[in-house]
């Protein structure tokens, strides 16, 4: 007959439901960075429209040496209108991706900071209230001040 303990079907639960937690970061990180990136590109779609000498076809990545695309973009105010501190486009949400360069960064740092994003969000719906606005530094979140 098998032997039941309590305390071995509840560390099952929890295990199990961390990795449920760990996935659903992990999957409203991986969202928030692809919906990121879709704004970012809307708002050079708009900027594009307002310039007769740009095409679409200039975000490809296969034409950032492209010498038309690259005389385009020096005479460009695409960097200006498009980031979030101007009031040109309405990032929302998505507008730390680009502050904080995540969207430039290697492939390691944007998974981090996806899930970091994922776990802060996470938190304020758990939680209510705003969002926090937790730091990504280890030194700043475990507040290793002398004197505290």
């Amino acid at each position: 007959m098998y032997d039941c303990d309590i305390n071995d079907i509840n560390k099952e639960m929890y295990l199990t439901a961390l990795i449920l937690i760990l996935f659903w970061l992990k999957f409203l990180g991986a969202s928030w960075y692809l919906l990121s990136i879709e704004r970012q590109e809307a708002c050079w779609r708009s900027v594009c429209d307002m310039e007769p000498a740009c095409q679409y076809g200039f975000f490809d990545c296969k034409r950032v040496e492209d010498s038309l695309r690259v005389s385009w973009f020096m005479a460009s105010n695409i960097t200006i209108l498009c980031s979030p501190k101007a009031n040109f486009y309405q990032f929302g949400i998505y507008g730390d991706a680009v502050t904080s360069q995540v969207t430039i960064s290697s492939f390691f740092h944007k998974y981090f900071f996806c899930l970091w994003w994922g776990l802060r969000n996470l938190r304020y719906v758990l939680f209510g209230g705003s969002p926090l606005l937790l730091s990504v530094f280890l030194s700043k979140l475990l507040d290793l001040s002398p004197g505290k």
